[in-house]
């Protein structure tokens, strides 16, 4: 990481520690990413079902759809709202669970005092 800095890198590397420790409960972060996900999905999901029937319908009718007017605007701007709240100006959170003893932790620590983190 010291070297990545010094040489001003673009390189960015992204490690996952997955360690059994004492936790309370998720963070707020990790939930609100959750709910934000779902959301995207259910959207998505909602806007699949909806040209799927748009073209059943074209179908039904003897033509073929107007590629033009699959996606509804409404949908358009639905979607963009999903992808919109999925933007964060704050570096991604460090754990996912508010932990009993972050300041005991030895791999929490090891990475605060390396500047890792």
């Amino acid at each position: 990481n010291a070297m990545l800095k010094y040489i001003n890198s673009p390189l960015t590397v992204v490690a996952f520690i997955i360690m059994p420790a004492s936790t309370h409960s998720f963070t707020v972060d990790a939930l609100k990413g959750q709910a934000v996900m779902k959301q995207l999905k259910d959207t998505v999901a909602d806007i699949q079902n909806a040209i799927g029937n748009r073209i059943i319908d074209s179908a039904a009718r003897g033509h073929l759809p107007d590629p033009s007017k699959i996606i509804a605007n409404d949908d358009l701007v639905n979607l963009k709202r999903r992808i919109f709240a999925l933007k964060r100006d704050t570096l991604p959170p460090i754990v996912t669970h508010n932990m009993v003893d972050d300041g005991a932790d030895p791999i929490f620590t090891s990475n605060s005092s390396s500047k890792i983190i």
